[in-house]
């Protein structure tokens, strides 16, 4: 069975223990870069569909 801290931190939010928030960790450069990769890798299809807007697609 489990215990009445483990039950309570299973039912609240992320990152938030006993009443209190903790503090979020600063975003890692790992990630940053692929945020950044995930976004360079959406201007082909803003490219097409901007083409296709200026051609006449409606």
């Amino acid at each position: 069975m489990q215990s009445a801290a483990d039950l309570a931190r299973s039912v609240l939010p992320t990152g938030m223990v006993a009443g209190q928030w903790t503090r979020r960790r600063p975003i890692s450069w790992v990630s940053l870069a692929a945020i950044l990769i995930s976004l360079f890798s959406l201007l082909p299809l803003a490219f097409i569909i901007w083409i296709a807007v200026q051609t006449g697609w409606e």
